[in-house]
Formats: structure tokens, sequence, C-alpha cells
């Protein structure tokens, strides 16, 4: 077999199966720039739910899903329309003709562009960009079936010590369906379905109390899409293939690649893009219009992408449409989203994602380079903006006057400079850590592990950071901090109280989240759902915050100590998951303002022709009780509220209020 039509273009190794989101967002990447003038109001539809047939006497506009033959309809005033959907059941499988060019390619890593020596064998049909699989597919790790002219079912399996533990993805070419077994474990590549920390010289997995509840078996159609996957026959070796957009979006691969018309740009992080603005707009040869094709599949993808993959429909109501697709027609945007002109369409991507989804986590991020460099706002003014702004202000200019710092912000990242991290109450007996993001520093970049916490005891945060002002967020480590404020809490008897100020904080990685939570109660263990599948998975760690080389001694944590959490509406993403999890464990008092919610870990995606944003994904962080999950996008409540933001940063202020509540004398609660 021909390596080289394999989608090593896209995926040179299982970094196909390794999901590109390594955290939550702060949030506020969305949440930037002037709010867009209210468009016009949608035609709503009339929803009428499922149904065997159609009903009787409809209204205009009535739309319904008929479960007999698996469409969506709606009465335009004379007839049932078809919504979505088609009532064919069976096709025959298409044979692909693919157009096969030989591109520059630039590669975009560390920020930094890298031309690479020679052109490479990309495959087109009209302006669509294909990758090919063949029976050699990933054999080490997958196993592909047999693949001929007369296939009509590819099967995808992933090999196992415990062949009664395989799973598979099985792409049916007459019924143009694509179905999982087990998509979670699919995707495994550790003892759990996703470890969304990964592995640091100073966290360890505890895989015992590691768990996984398998989901249940899930299946896409992409009949009604548009969508055109198929057979390809090369030289009389036939491959399955399959939109590279549709591989990015069901399998998320680890590289994104996207095409200006001229060049090809490989990048596995689609923020890398800054430092291509010149040249990927520049090089740009069909700027402002895009062709009907490129604007149709954009859009096919677009609803497949968001069916798939976005968390939150039950609880933002899109749950109650069959599809994207019917939900995009009823709030009237569907011709914005097809349009060829690349500005209309992303004026409309730009709703949908700050807009229509509103949750903090989900952005935008790019223009294709067919809407072209200069910003691009939306039709839609988010409430969620002005609120968000308007709480930032409040607190940060009330954190500024109480403990000193710039009142001032870094108008991409919204956080104020030059704030201390760490402060002792007057009594001695109250310490207080705040940071406004969770950051990890990449240790990854020497040999052993002897190597990598040398680096850490080495950074100059750890022994000069709790003194300093805070200076920019490249010098910037949570890990680093926590550390450094471990040793001086270790070294200051006096110490009885700990507080963790979230008050400010927007998320971030979670491994640096993991690394604060078991610093707080010991160990920590993370919950998450699947809200596609249905299944859940949990994971355990602990750290090492002495850096002796040993994780999870009584040494490592502040756990005996008093412990308590300041959080405000400020509190999002990972800034919201980590006192979800301290309230919890019945072990750490919750001081503040309900905190800001942001449930899912962010998925950075894109559309075909470029746009690139960002969605809250189909892992959600959960609080686990009585075997139940639960998700947390409505907040944490605090055990005892404080309403004045000047009093979250007083320091003999906050420390009274502890000191109150220890002796049993503080009796305002918020329970």
């Amino acid at each position: 077999m021909k390596k080289s039509v394999i989608i090593s273009l896209v995926l040179a190794s299982l970094a196909l199966f390794s999901f590109s989101f390594a955290g939550c967002s702060n949030g506020e990447d969305g949440l930037n720039g002037k709010d867009g003038v209210d468009g016009k109001d949608g035609t709503g539809l009339i929803w009428k739910g499922e149904l065997a047939s159609a009903p009787s006497n409809p209204g205009n506009m009535w739309a319904y899903y008929n479960t007999t033959d698996g469409c969506s309809y709606v009465w335009t005033g004379s007839k049932w329309d078809l919504l979505n959907g088609t009532s064919k059941t069976t096709f025959d499988v298409e044979k692909l003709d693919l157009t096969k060019n030989e591109l520059p390619v630039r590669i975009v890593e560390g920020g930094v562009v890298k031309t690479a020596p020679e052109t490479r064998k990309y495959y087109f049909k009209d302006d669509i960009l294909y990758g090919l699989v063949d029976a050699d597919f990933l054999k080490d790790l997958y196993e592909v079936s047999e693949i001929t002219k007369d296939t009509t079912e590819v099967v995808i399996t992933k090999k196992t010590n415990d062949e009664t533990r395989n799973t598979k993805a099985t792409f049916d070419l007459a019924h143009r369906t694509l179905s999982f077994d087990n998509y979670d474990a699919f995707f495994q590549n550790s003892d759990v379905y996703y470890d969304l920390v990964g592995t640091y010289p100073y966290l360890m997995r505890t895989a015992a109390a590691s768990s996984n509840i398998a989901g249940q078996e899930i299946e896409l159609s992409w009949a009604s899409q548009n969508v055109h996957i198929g057979l390809y026959n090369d030289n009389g070796t036939y491959l399955l293939a399959i939109p590279n957009q549709f591989l990015k979006d069901i399998f998320d691969c680890a590289y994104q690649v996207v095409y200006n018309g001229r060049y090809i740009y490989e990048t596995s992080d689609l923020d890398e893009f800054p430092v291509l603005r010149e040249d990927y707009y520049r090089e740009c040869t069909t700027k402002g219009t895009r062709t009907q094709t490129l604007a149709e599949f954009t859009y096919n993808e677009l609803c497949l992408n968001l069916d798939f993959n976005y968390g939150l429909k039950a609880i933002h109501g899109i749950e109650a449409f069959p599809d994207f697709d019917t939900y995009f027609i009823a709030q009237g945007i569907k011709n914005d989203l097809k349009s060829t002109n690349a500005v209309t369409f992303t004026k409309a991507l730009i709703d949908v994602v700050n807009f229509y989804f509103g949750d903090g986590h989900s952005a935008f991020k790019k223009n294709s380079c067919w809407a072209g460099e200069e910003k691009i706002t939306g039709n839609k003014t988010s409430k969620l903006v002005k609120k968000y702004f308007d709480t930032r202000d409040r607190y940060g200019d009330a954190r500024a006057k109480a403990i000193g710092g710039s009142a001032s912000y870094n108008e991409d990242s919204g956080e104020s400079t030059n704030i201390p991290a760490y402060a002792v109450s007057s009594d001695g007996k109250t310490a207080i850590v705040r940071f406004d993001a969770f950051t990890c520093r990449n240790y990854e970049t020497t040999a052993t592990v002897e190597e990598k916490r040398e680096m850490l005891k080495d950074n100059e945060l750890l022994n000069n950071y709790v003194d300093a002002d805070r200076e920019e967020d490249s010098q910037y480590d949570t890990i680093s901090l926590i550390a450094a404020v471990h040793q001086r809490i270790s070294s200051t008897p006096t110490v009885e109280n700990v507080v963790l100020d979230l008050s400010r904080n927007g998320g971030g990685r979670f491994t640096a989240a993991a690394y604060v939570i078991a610093w707080m109660l010991g160990e920590c263990t993370l919950d998450f759902t699947n809200p596609i599948t249905g299944a859940k998975f949990s994971f355990t760690y602990t750290i090492d915050a002495d850096l002796n080389g040993t994780c999870g001694e009584e040494a490592d944590s502040v756990k005996a100590k008093n412990l308590f959490c300041l959080i405000s509406p400020m509190s999002f993403s990972c800034g919201n998951l980590t006192p979800a999890v301290l309230k919890e464990s019945d072990r750490v008092t919750i001081l503040g303002v309900t905190s800001g919610g942001g449930a899912s870990s962010v998925q950075h995606t894109s559309c075909a022709d470029g746009s690139a944003f960002q969605i809250s994904s189909k892992y959600v962080m959960s609080t686990s009780k009585n075997g139940s999950n639960y998700d947390m996008d409505q907040g944490v409540e605090p055990h005892y509220y404080i309403n004045r933001a000047e009093n979250f940063y007083k320091t003999d202020t906050l420390a009274a209020l502890i000191n109150s509540i220890n002796s049993g004398k503080t009796a305002v609660s918020s329970n």
C-alpha cells in the first residue's frame, strides 16, 4: 500500500486520536470587542416534537420530526417541506473523483513559520481538502478492514491486549453513517477514557482510584448534509476518502490543516495563527467570496461538528431541536451561515458562539483568509459581555484599591497587573494566595525526571514570585507559585488558616487546577461526563509539593490547616471547577459570591474554510454524589456570603471573618 496517500498530511501518528484541547479557557477570548448591533429576528418554527406521522390541520411554520422515516418537516402554507433528513435509507457508494495537487506547505510551530523543503501531495474534490485511509492505516494501533471496489462498509478497530475489549468505528457507506460501539474507549490512551491533566513529574495519577462507565453506541449520519465520503481509486488501490474537516471534527486530528488557495498551513494550535497574520491573509488568492461548493460544505460540516461535539445542548435548550440545522433555521440564520460572502458567514458564526451559545467558553478565534484580517463583529449583542466587563471592573477596582497594584487592564487577558500573590494577616494566622489564571509551564524539555524537578526548583518564580509584584503571563506559572507558597507556609508555624483567592480567576489548565486541589486536599479527584454518549469517567492525582521526588506525602499538602476558598462571579471554568471540588470534599469553607460557572472543557475547532473558534466540548466537568454526576454550570454557592467587593481583599478584614467562623461566632450562612 502507498503510505504517501494515508492521511499523514493531517495525522502523522496516533495524534489523530489525541484531543487537541488541553484545558479550560479563561472565557475571555470571546468577550473582547465592541457589542454588535442587534440583527433581525428570525422566523420561528412552531416545534411539535417527534411524531410517527404529520400532525393534522397544520399552521404556518409548524415543524416536527417524523420518527417513521427519520426526517424533519416544516409546513410552509400548502405542503410539508423537507426540513432535514432524507427519505432514502440506502445509497450507492460514492466513487470520488479527486484531484491531486502538489502544494507548498508552511508549518507553524512554537511561534515560528517554517516552509517545508518540498511540496506535498494533497487531494481535493472541488474546493474540499480530503484525507485518505487504506488497510495499513495506523496498523500498530488500529486495524482497517479490507477495502475493494465493492466495499460498502469500512471498519476501523482499535486493538487492545484483550480482544474482547476491542472497539470499532464503522463507516457504512451504503447508509451514509458512522457509528462507534464505544466512542470514549475508541480514543482512550490511558487508564481513563480521556485524561485532561496529562503526565508531569510533580503529578501522579492513582490508577486504582480511576474509573470508567461506558456510554451508549452512537451513530451520526451525513446523508442529508451533502458531505461526500466514499471510495477513491488510486491506480487500482481503493482507499476510503474522507473530507479533512470531517476528520478534524469527528476524530479531532492533532494537526489543523487550512488552505488559503495558494499554500497549505499545518499547525497543532490555532492560537499560533497570529504569527501567520501577514502571510496567511496576504497570500489568500480568493479573498471576499467563497465558492458555492465551499460555502455549502462549510455549513453542512459546521452542523455535523456541533451536533457531535457541543456539550451543553441540553442545558441551553438546543436539545429540543433534532439537530443544529433545524436550530439555525428556527433562529433565521441558516442563509447567512451558507452565504458565499465570507464576512456575512463570519458575522453569523460569531453570533452562534458568542450570542446563541453565550456560555463563556465558546468564542470566535480567527477569520478565514476569505474573510480577511480585519476584525469582524457579530450582528447580535450579548448580555454576557456587558455583565462580564461590569463584574470584572468592580472586583478589579476593589482589589487594586485594597491591596495595591495597577487598576488598569490588559485588554487581551482582562487581568489587572502588579497584584501581590501572597499575603499574611497581621496576627500571622491567615495566609492568602491569589492568582487569576491556572497556568502550567512546559517542563518536558529536559531528558530525565530528575532534571525536570531541578528545572522546577530553579524556576525564578519559586524564589521570588511570592515577594515580587506580578509581571507578565510569560513569567507566570501556578505550579511554581504553589510550590513557593507551600515552602513559605511550611516554614511559618503561626499560619493556621489558608485562603485560596480565586475571585478573579477565569480558568486555565486542568494540570494546574489538579495540582492546586491536591495541594489543598492531599489528592485531587476529577469527574467528567460525556453527555453525547452518556459515559462517565473519574481520575485521581497526588502531587509533589515539597519537591523531594515523592508524591502524596503528608508534607505535600496543607490539608491539616483550616482551609478556605474565596470566589466571585469572575471565578469561571477551572476557577469554578476548583471551588466545586473543594466544596464537595466537605473540608473547605467557601467564601464570597456564587461563582461564574463554566462546565465544559474547551474544544478548539474550525470550519472547512479556515474560520477558527472554540466551543464547550462534550467533556463536562461534574461533581459526583450518590453515584450521579452533576454539572457545575450554575456555579458554586458559598457557605458564607461577602457582599461588598472591597471586603474580599482587605487582608485583616478577611482574617477577622475567618477567625469568627473558626470560633463558631459567625451565624450568617448561605445555606
